[in-house]
């Protein structure tokens, strides 16, 4: 494993791991920007120690995952512990309980641990316990923050019973990271106190340059100074860069690299990331960051170039400030937003093409499929079965027009029989039937804010449709346009339920269907 200036951090993580020994405190959380060298700073620390128990909560979708990794790692060090768990684990059904039994078997290993404290690293916890906890607030209609509450107490009586020696991995940044472990105002935070925190920052230029001759042997000090410069002192540009160097002009190198699509993989997983833990989807953080990047600087000249209202773009500036991808200053009365990273605004100008492809794939799932065809499939999906979605106070999935929607469809139009079906009246989307009701559906995805006037007119083809059953109307929002308040009261005024894009995602994972 290729190492370079973390002797400060490995230091630190020796010095936490003996007081660990001592049983003063056994808790650290390392964090810092995306693919700074966290997840190789740890693992070299766990090599240098002997080994312990790794596990990448990243790709984790619920608890069960979480526990067959448990159950993997476990039976490295005790096989008749890890078959023992095994057996309760396929006996549970609620994931909150799974969640706390995969961890107390970790720590009852650890217990059993004579010579040294056993170590445990969980990497990109964050991601993993806001999505379950999500799952659990659903399935136990909860708020979400009582289910964090009660994970964060559990992981803070975990850490302070002194058995193992946790490392907690995060890849964002601790404004945001604090934002995503508060609870309630007011409430104490129960888990940060618990640890010491550890920044991995990006490379300095000495080191930065150091890895890039260390990559390529003979490459010129100019050079290697200049690869740290472009890279930001992020190894994993320094390595690419530095691995392709042909003893021409670095920047003429770099350019080239961005057009061969060298780095997309790393600036969309960053931009992925942070959408995944905001109200925001990515074809929203993307419509942004282009702008920035053609120099549109405002958040008003920002929201009139990408039809984002603008509550929506501020809200996307302040997260990616939390999560340091932008630096913000003024300027003679103006605020300024600047890159983090000095790659990412030539990347961002040069890959507009594959970037409204990666859009495109986000607000449908399935690249050339429209959002009317993933609706109607979707939909299809869910035939002959019950579906109930439970909107919460802020209007998350049914924006507010309703406190639950139950969908039993029984048949869904074909697009031929739908337009027969509406005759000379204006044409809805799709429609569906239940037993005693009929479902006419308009589906929307677009970044603009949905108007009073889509509520007017899809009330008027409610109005006129020829049917003895009962009609529902139903809106629903793909796309990342805001759904304002006056549109809400028009909805409800006209009996019309508006699906959120979230709500969709609720229905997909109910039924197991790919989410857009």
């Amino acid at each position: 494993m290729l190492f370079v200036d973390r002797e400060e951090e490995l230091e630190a993580l020796k010095l936490e791991y003996e007081l660990c020994r001592k049983d003063v405190r056994c808790g650290v959380l390392v964090y810092g920007w995306r693919r700074v060298g966290k997840t190789s700073l740890v693992k070299h620390f766990l090599e240098n120690m002997g080994g312990g128990i790794y596990i990448n909560c990243a790709w984790l979708s619920n608890t069960k995952s979480l526990a067959s990794k448990v159950r993997e790692s476990i039976a490295r060090f005790d096989e008749t512990l890890s078959n023992i768990f095994w057996g309760r684990i396929l006996f549970i059904d609620d994931p909150e309980h799974i969640l706390y039994e995969a961890l107390e078997t970790i720590d009852s290993l650890a217990k059993k641990t004579k010579k040294a404290k056993l170590i445990v690293v969980l990497d990109e916890f964050h991601v993993f316990l806001e999505n379950v906890a999500k799952k659990i607030a659903r399935i136990k209609r909860e708020n979400i923050n009582t289910v964090k509450e009660r994970v964060f107490w559990f992981l803070k009586d975990l850490l302070e019973r002194k058995n193992a020696f946790w490392i907690l991995l995060s890849s964002i940044g601790w404004e945001k990271l604090e934002e995503l472990m508060s609870l309630r105002k007011g409430a104490k935070q129960p888990l940060l106190a618990a640890l010491r925190r550890i920044l991995v920052r990006p490379l300095d230029m000495r080191a930065s340059a150091e890895l890039a001759m260390k990559i390529r042997e003979g490459i010129p000090l100019d050079a290697a100074k200049t690869i740290a410069e472009i890279s930001g002192g992020i190894p994993p540009i320094v390595i690419t860069l530095a691995s392709s160097y042909d003893g021409s002009s670095v920047i003429r190198l770099a350019y080239r690299l961005v057009e061969k699509r060298e780095f997309d993989d790393f600036f969309i997983n960053i931009i992925k990331l942070i959408s995944e833990l905001s109200r925001r989807d990515l074809p929203a953080y993307i419509q942004v960051l282009l702008a920035l990047a053609r120099d549109i600087k405002s958040p008003v000249e920002i929201s009139r170039s990408t039809g984002l209202d603008e509550t929506a773009v501020s809200e996307i500036l302040r997260e990616l400030i939390k999560n340091e991808i932008l630096t913000k200053r003024r300027e003679k009365g103006r605020v300024l937003y600047e890159f983090r990273y000095p790659l990412m605004e030539f990347w961002l100008k040069t890959s507009e093409e594959f970037l409204h492809e990666a859009t495109k794939e986000d607000v449908s799932s399935l690249l050339g499929i429209s959002a009317e065809s993933y609706i109607r499939e979707l939909l299809a999906e869910t035939i002959d079965k019950e579906i109930t979605i439970w909107d919460d106070k802020l209007g998350t999935f049914l924006a507010g027009t309703a406190k639950e929607l139950k969908l039993k469809i029984t048949r869904i139009f074909s697009r031929k029989e739908t337009e027969k079906a509406l005759g000379e009246i204006k044409n809805a989307d799709i429609i569906a039937e239940e037993t005693n009701r009929v479902l006419i559906i308009e589906v929307k995805a677009t970044t603009k804010p949905i108007t009073r006037d889509t509520i007017t007119k899809l009330a008027e083809i409610i109005r006129q449709y020829p049917t003895k059953k009962r009609k529902q109307g139903i809106l629903i929002q793909l796309g990342t346009g805001e759904i304002t308040p006056p549109t809400v009261a028009e909805a409800i005024k006209n009996n019309i339920i508006i699906i959120t894009r979230e709500g969709i995602q609720l229905i997909a994972k109910k039924i197991n269907f790919p989410e857009p």
